[in-house]
C-alpha cells in the first residue's frame, strides 16, 4: 500500500512539474536563455513554487542548475523538496570551510571533505543541481586543476608505490598516525594501509601483497573491523592548499602587500609549515592558492537561480556583520580582507553562465491610524522594471497555484 502511495505521489509530481513547463512565463524564460540571454528577473514564486521552476526549467533547458538559497536551513529545505519531486542528481553544497568564525582551532576537515566530495562529482559530470547558501556559492574553494592533480584513485589489482604514496598523503593534508581514529588521517602497518579520506562516511583499508593491490574496505573505527568490501577507492585531498616552497613565498608576498609586520609573517609562516591542521592554514589559505570557485567545475555553464534577492541581500550584509566581529578577536594573527575569502556577488557574470533572479512577492501591511482605522498597504520592494510575473501576490498555498 506504501509502494502505490509513492507511485501515485512521484505520478502527481511529475504532472505538477510538466504542467508548469508549459506555464507562459516558464516558456518565456526558456526561450530567453536560448537567445543568449544573460540575466533574468522573476517575480510572484511563493512557497516551493521556485522548487518546481527549477525543476521544471532544468527539464526544458537540459543543463546543471545551481540554485542559490539565503540560508543553510533554506538550502536543506529546497534540496528535500527538490529531491521529492525530481530524479535528478542533487546535492547539497556546504558552507564555511574557509570564511572567518569565532573560534577556529583547527581547519574544518567535516566540511572541507563533504565540499571537495560534491566539487569532485561536478567535475565528474555526475551532478545534476547543486544547491547551496549564499556564502556557499561565493567562497572560494580548491582549484579545480590542483582538485584534479591531487586525486588518487586504487582498483584491486593496481600496483602502487607505497612510498610514493606517504610522501602523496603527507602532501595533500593527511596525518600520519599509529591507528586510523579520526577524519584525516593515514596509518601504514606492514601491508596494510589506512585512510580516513574526510569525504568518506568510514575509513578505507588498503591490503597489499607485495605492491599489488589485493583487497579494499571501509572499516568502522571504533571496532576497526570491516564492514563493507569495494573494488575501488577514490583519495581527495584533505586540503585546499598545499604547503610547500612556492604556496609559502606566495604566503609571504601577500601578507607583506597586506602590510603584516615582519615579525607576524615569520610566525604565520613558522606555524603553518610546521603544524599543517593549524587554523591558520585555513585562515590564510586565499594567500596560498585557495581561489577556486565552484563555476570552475562544470563543463558546460550552469543555470544559476537565485532565490530572493531581497533576502539574498540582507544575507551578505549579515557575513559582513559577522566578519567585523570576528576580526576585533583575531588575536594576534589578522584576518585578511572580507572580499579574500569570497568572491564579488557578480562572479558568475563573468562565465557564459544565465542566471535567473527570484524577488519577494510584495507583502500586504495592515497599519492602525490615529483613528483606530485600520488601512491595508503594500509594501515597496525595489524590484527592476523588466520582471517577469508569475502571479500576483496571494494567500494561497504555492502547490495549489501551481494546480489550478
Amino acid at each position: 500500500m506504501l509502494q502505490a502511495k509513492s507511485r501515485l505521489t512521484e505520478a502527481g509530481t511529475a504532472s505538477l512539474v510538466e504542467r508548469v513547463a508549459k506555464q507562459a512565463q516558464i516558456v518565456q524564460i526558456r526561450r530567453l536563455v536560448e537567445e543568449g540571454c544573460r540575466r533574468i528577473d522573476i517575480r510572484g514564486l511563493a512557497g516551493s513554487s521556485p522548487v518546481f521552476a527549477v525543476e521544471a526549467l532544468r527539464r526544458l533547458l537540459g543543463r546543471p542548475v545551481v540554485l542559490c538559497c539565503t540560508d543553510e536551513e533554506k538550502a536543506r529545505d529546497s534540496c528535500s523538496d527538490l529531491e521529492t519531486i525530481s530524479e535528478a542528481r542533487i546535492t547539497l553544497f556546504p558552507e564555511k570551510d574557509i570564511f572567518p568564525q569565532p573560534f577556529e582551532p583547527k581547519e574544518n576537515l567535516v566540511v572541507r571533505g563533504r565540499r571537495n566530495a560534491c566539487l569532485d562529482l561536478i567535475r565528474k559530470g555526475e551532478v545534476d543541481v547543486v544547491v547551496t547558501t549564499l556564502l556557499g556559492f561565493l567562497e572560494k574553494t580548491i582549484p579545480a586543476p590542483a582538485l584534479a592533480a591531487l586525486t588518487l584513485e586504487f582498483s584491486t589489482g593496481d600496483r602502487i608505490d607505497l612510498d610514493e604514496l606517504v610522501e602523496h598523503l603527507v602532501t595533500v593534508g593527511y596525518e600520519a598516525t599509529s591507528i586510523v581514529d579520526e577524519i584525516g588521517q593515514f596509518s601504514v602497518r606492514g601491508s596494510i594501509v589506512d585512510i580516513f579520506d574526510p569525504s568518506r562516511a568510514h575509513p578505507m583499508r588498503l591490503e597489499l601483497l607485495d605492491d599489488e593491490v589485493v583487497s579494499i574496505r571501509a572499516f568502522d573505527v571504533d571496532s576497526q573491523r570491516s564492514i563493507e568490501r569495494r573494488q575501488t577507492f577514490r583519495v581527495l585531498p584533505a586540503t585546499g592548499v598545499l604547503v610547500n616552497e612556492r604556496s609559502l613565498e606566495g604566503l609571504e608576498r601577500h601578507l607583506q602587500d597586506a602590510q603584516f609586520r615582519d615579525g607576524t609573517i615569520a610566525q604565520v609562516r613558522h606555524e603553518i609549515e610546521h603544524h599543517r591542521s593549524s587554523y591558520l592554514l585555513r585562515r590564510y589559505a586565499p594567500a596560498m592558492g585557495m581561489d577556486g570557485t565552484l563555476l570552475d567545475f562544470f563543463d558546460s555553464p550552469p543555470l544559476v537561480f537565485f532565490w530572493d534577492e531581497t533576502g539574498l541581500g540582507k544575507t551578505l550584509e549579515s557575513l559582513e556583520s559577522q566578519f567585523e566581529k570576528v576580526k576585533t578577536v583575531a588575536g594576534e594573527y589578522p584576518l585578511l580582507g572580507f572580499q579574500e575569502y569570497m568572491h564579488p556577488v557578480d562572479c558568475y557574470t563573468s562565465y557564459e553562465t544565465p542566471s535567473i533572479h527570484l524577488w519577494s512577492i510584495a507583502v500586504a501591511m495592515t497599519r492602525t491610524g490615529t483613528s483606530g482605522q485600520q488601512t491595508s498597504t503594500e509594501k515597496k520592494l525595489d524590484v527592476p522594471e523588466n520582471v517577469i510575473v508569475f502571479t500576483q501576490p496571494s494567500t494561497r498555498p504555492s502547490w495549489e497555484k501551481w494546480n489550478r
